[in-house]
């Protein structure tokens, strides 16, 4: 995928997006959860680390008597149980066997018991939709009509709100249309779920970049080593029994099993484990946790990322989104003076579908590109773009004194104002013009075929 930089741009990126460092991974532990952090405190926490103000972010005044009338959205679902009930499995039968095997400190005894309750909890659950994934997307349908009341405020307009068919992602779409609905109850909602719709709404890349370069994967296996290795003294507060360890137990293997027992915690609530006073999260160092959030990190920007060695692999996933919000955007604009329109075009997926869309457009530098893996996470971050719940959203103005004039839009991804690298109109607001001229160069470039039921959503 083509680049294009401006010099504004880069001066924007080095002045305005703050880098994550180690010691903010340290101090803020919910910055290590990759893709499983919880939406809410994820977004206040990096608007206090770039702003210091822990809230979401302040959004600025549109150009004088510029006023939104419609949104482009695309959300992935909320927080959820893992997709692989195994990842269960695994850390419940490793800790049982050193149970019945009276292998287990009093330390491990904790984390056993907690091991237990998730387990039970989880059963026949994997990928089902939390709580808390519902109050997120509900969390964020508010604030949307917070901050953007005019698309709302006549009864006359309408939503069109697709999802996959992964069940996820249809209750997220409800819980996000239930909270417009309790607040506008005139607007007239079509809620649909379909494969119809699956060639644009996550067409995921079947065949994994790390299974097509050999001598690459070598040396990307390599630099994983460095991450993948446990610190302090974990098997000894676990178990009492050296020989045990030694003869049954990988703690390489038993770490990581944790560490998505960490990420459950965050993404699942009313199971008894209070957060942030676990014995499961006290198993792994902060340094533990940190190392395998970089794990997480760089598997991400594999895979979705523009690694230079692997070509750039996210650009014809998402070319039939683009063109489906193009041509969406496209019909809402014709029918800007009407009262009977769509004011809001809202999509629920996948990361899978959210992280390559981001990256494709190159919004905040996503599509940033090294092949440097020990310094990406200063760079280049999946929470940022990726937490539950994680959103693009689009929102287009008209001039309500003269609609002759140009419409403008803004990107916000996770609600933070994103820049494009093109010439900006004022601030964060570029020309739609200017926009889908840029939008359809990078289609351009791209031939892939849409694959209309692609499955696997294991994201």
């Amino acid at each position: 995928m083509k680049q294009i930089f401006t010099s504004l741009f880069v001066f924007l990126s080095i002045a305005v997006f703050a880098q994550i460092t180690d010691e903010q991974l340290k101090q803020y532990p919910c910055l290590t959860l990759s893709n499983y952090d919880e939406y809410e405190h994820t977004q206040k926490v990096l608007n206090l680390i770039e702003n210091g103000v822990y809230d979401f972010p302040t959004l600025s005044q549109a150009p004088e008597n510029y006023q939104p009338f419609y949104i482009s959205h695309y959300g992935r679902h909320g927080s959820r149980y893992s997709c692989d009930q195994k990842a269960y499995e695994r850390i419940y039968n490793k800790m049982k066997a050193a149970y019945d095997a009276n292998a287990l400190t009093d330390f491990g005894l904790k984390v056993y018991r907690e091991v237990e309750i998730i387990y039970n909890d989880a059963i026949k659950r994997a990928g089902d939709l939390s709580y808390i994934g519902r109050m997120q997307h509900k969390g964020i349908a508010n604030r949307m009509m917070q901050n953007f009341p005019e698309v709302f405020d006549n009864p006359s307009v309408s939503i069109d709100a697709k999802s996959t068919m992964i069940m996820r992602c249809a209750l997220s779409m409800m819980s996000f249309c239930e909270e417009i609905k309790a607040k506008h109850p005139n607007i007239q909602l079509r809620v649909d779920a379909s494969n119809k719709f699956q060639y644009y709404m996550c067409n995921e890349k079947k065949s994994n970049p790390l299974e097509k370069e050999k001598e690459w994967q070598d040396k990307y296996n390599a630099w994983k080593q460095k991450y993948n290795q446990y610190s302090g003294d974990l098997d000894k507060r676990l178990f009492n029994n050296n020989k045990y360890v030694k003869d049954n137990v990988r703690m390489n293997g038993l770490t990581w099993n944790l560490y998505e027992m960490i990420q459950h915690i965050y993404a699942v609530d009313n199971i008894g484990i209070k957060r942030g006073e676990s014995a499961i999260e006290q198993t792994l160092t902060t340094e533990d946790k940190i190392n395998y959030w970089k794990l997480s990190n760089a598997y991400w920007y594999v895979m979705f990322g523009n690694c230079p060695d692997l070509g750039g692999k996210s650009s014809h996933v998402v070319k039939y989104t683009v063109e489906n919000i193009i041509e969406e955007a496209d019909k809402a604009i014709a029918q800007r003076t009407q009262d009977e329109r769509t004011c809001c075009t809202l999509r629920f997926g996948h990361d899978t579908g959210l992280m390559p869309l981001i990256v494709f457009l190159n919004l905040d530098n996503y599509g940033y590109a090294t092949n440097d893996f020990d310094t990406l996470h200063e760079h280049w971050c999946d929470f940022k773009s990726i937490s539950m719940a994680g959103n693009l959203q689009i929102i287009f103005y008209k001039n309500v004194k003269d609609f002759s004039k140009d419409i403008l839009v803004k990107f916000l991804i996770n609600e933070r104002e994103a820049h494009l690298p093109i010439e900006a109109y004022e601030g964060v607001y570029y020309k739609w013009n200017d926009v889908q001229k840029y939008m359809r160069s990078l289609i351009d470039e791209e031939s892939a075929e849409p694959v209309a039921n692609s499955g696997g959503f294991s994201l």
